[in-house]
């Protein structure tokens, strides 16, 4: 008998079932997931570079996202209401929108945040809506985190 992981994993290639054209999954397009409860773990492939604005919003199940190393935008509020994400790697060429609500607004088990070795720079935008006691890794090579970027009661440690 199988054992549901709730894991989706999406593919690097998509084809157009009308006229069999392959093209690479390279964008999850705003609300692409929108209220899908069934998630829980999501793997996204390296061809994807931009995640729309609440992609991922009201997944209340997701607990686990991988992103892409190749990942550069993540749009706003993308994991609003993603009440049982726990943790989040953010690879270093990510930027995140600063219109709208915070990325992961709304995340209140989103305990650990990691971003990856190779970021200089964590601008002022509050992308995170955390509750107190929430773990914030920074890599060394930061030089820079701008005011408002993190909430009072977190603790910052550095890598």
């Amino acid at each position: 008998q199988a054992v549901d992981t709730g894991l989706t994993k999406l593919p690097e290639l998509i084809s157009e079932a009308d006229t069999a054209k392959t093209f690479a999954l390279e964008r999850i397009g705003e609300r692409a997931f929108y209220g899908c409860t069934a998630i829980k773990r999501v793997y996204l492939p390296d061809t994807v570079s931009s995640i729309g604005d609440e992609a991922f919003a009201n997944c209340s199940s997701l607990i686990d996202i991988e992103l892409s190393d190749s990942l550069t935008e993540i749009g706003s509020s993308a994991f609003e209401n993603c009440y049982s994400l726990e943790r989040i790697l953010i690879p270093s060429g990510v930027e995140m929108k600063d219109a709208g609500s915070p990325a992961f607004v709304g995340t209140p088990l989103l305990k650990t945040i990691v971003f990856e070795e190779g970021r200089e720079e964590i601008s002022g935008a509050p992308y995170f809506n955390l509750n107190s006691g929430a773990d914030i890794y920074i890599p060394k090579s930061v030089k820079r985190i701008g005011s408002g970027a993190f909430p009072e009661h977190t603790q910052i440690i550095r890598q």
